[in-house]
């Protein structure tokens, strides 16, 4: 068991992220968008969203995004990145996890006066190598491309391995369908590793087998 995984399900883990949030974002609430950034197959409901929300309620709002934009089946990051810019009106105060981390850092590094600072668990940085050889393989790949959608649904027991494969992705035909657009634009060298100029809080454990700590 990695050791994120141990201390996102124990209390203690939230109360940690808490105590270094409340250190790190200290000027005055309303000035800022505070929004979580769910992972990959996740949605508004994520339970780390929702934790967080229910910790931080007496001090501040954090709006819990669905970055399922427009659906998941159609979803990318651009159209996410796009959506965050529309809806800007104060600068944000990201929390992304995974696949949110990404996409925080991006808009950050793609907007600097937008962006305020941010705070990361375990992001999804290098995606391509990490979606080429680890969770799907070439020829599932390849057949994603020739038939435009994937049909997969998230394993509920998350990030586990099995006989040394990484096992959170399984294919099932009453799966969540995903276009091949989603990976085309991911794919792209731009989201690999951004580099924002606000100041950045990184949670991340050294045995985390999907996002390790050794890869970034």
């Amino acid at each position: 068991m990695g050791f994120f995984k141990f201390y996102l399900l124990n209390q203690k883990w939230f109360l940690l992220v808490k105590q270094k949030i409340d250190k790190l974002m200290t000027s005055a609430k309303q000035k800022y968008n505070y929004c979580y950034l769910h992972g990959f197959g996740s949605s508004e409901n994520s339970y780390k969203g929702l934790k967080l929300k229910e910790i931080f309620k007496n001090e501040i709002n954090i709006k819990c995004l669905n970055c399922n934009i427009p659906t998941f089946e159609e979803m990318t990051i651009s159209n996410v990145l796009e959506y965050l810019n529309k809806e800007y009106t104060v600068p944000y105060r990201f929390i992304g996890s995974s696949l949110g981390g990404l996409i925080a850092t991006q808009f950050a590094e793609k907007y600097p006066e937008k962006v305020d600072r941010i705070v990361l668990c375990a992001p999804a940085w290098k995606i391509n190598e990490l979606w080429d050889s680890i969770i799907f393989g070439k020829e599932t790949i390849e057949n994603w491309e020739k038939t435009g959608k994937l049909n997969f649904k998230m394993g509920r027991r998350g990030h586990e391995l099995d006989e040394g494969k990484f096992s959170a992705f399984e294919t099932f035909e009453d799966g969540k369908m995903i276009g091949w657009n989603y990976y085309k634009d991911a794919m792209d060298n731009k989201y690999q590793y951004p580099i924002p100029k606000c100041p950045v809080l990184i949670f991340h454990g050294f045995n985390f087998f999907f996002f390790g700590s050794k890869s970034h």
